[in-house]
């Protein structure tokens, strides 16, 4: 059975989307600083912003999937490599060699079913005082077959980042909600295709 929508075709879409993933990335951008590690790069929608705006920066791309590996092995260069790495592997983090000032993690926690152990391996490899940067999907009455065909194992909201964030070394220096205004759209996908 195919699935209706899948994290290719949102990152397909997502990579033609330049004004939402400008405004995005400068949300971002003034919490990257030093060696950068993209994790879960996707097609390199990101991943081409910060190689632009940090261009002396050692800069790690990342992703589990291989099709987007080679994609974004098109983007490496003296400075910016690209390693596959599943975000709960712990193992996988062994590959990075560089010291991680910052990370950032842009639609990929709610793909991890231990986001715990991957938070926690994050944080292993981030230099003291480094940051790291998430995006998640909001608000849990908002999962839909969106979410299911995209792989997601669950939607957030700011008790249960917390929470998560609790559980390892990091403390929450900022914590907003992102995008608002689409909720009334997103729920209209619940009701008509849920059962």
């Amino acid at each position: 059975m195919k699935k209706d929508f899948s994290q290719d075709d949102f990152l397909k879409i997502l990579d033609k989307a330049d004004r939402f993933t400008d405004w995005m990335y400068g949300e971002i951008k003034l919490f990257l600083k030093g060696d950068i590690f993209e994790l879960g790069s996707g097609f390199g929608t990101y991943s081409k912003k910060v190689i632009n705006d940090f261009p002396n920066n050692k800069i790690v791309l990342s992703d589990i999937d291989e099709g987007r590996i080679n994609k974004l092995k098109e983007l490496q260069s003296s400075n910016v490599s690209v390693s596959k790495i599943d975000i709960s592997d712990r193992k996988d983090f062994e590959k990075i060699k560089a010291s991680i000032d910052s990370a950032f993690a842009l639609n990929v926690l709610e793909h991890i079913e231990d986001d715990i152990s991957a938070l926690n391996n994050v944080y292993d490899i981030l230099s003291p005082g480094g940051t790291f940067v998430i995006l998640v999907p909001a608000h849990r009455f908002l999962f839909n077959c969106i979410d299911k065909d995209a792989g997601h194992y669950r939607r957030y909201t700011k008790k249960s980042v917390s929470e998560s964030i609790s559980k390892t070394g990091f403390k929450i220096r900022k914590m907003f909600y992102f995008n608002i205004w689409l909720v009334p759209e997103w729920k209209y996908f619940k009701k008509p295709h849920d059962k």
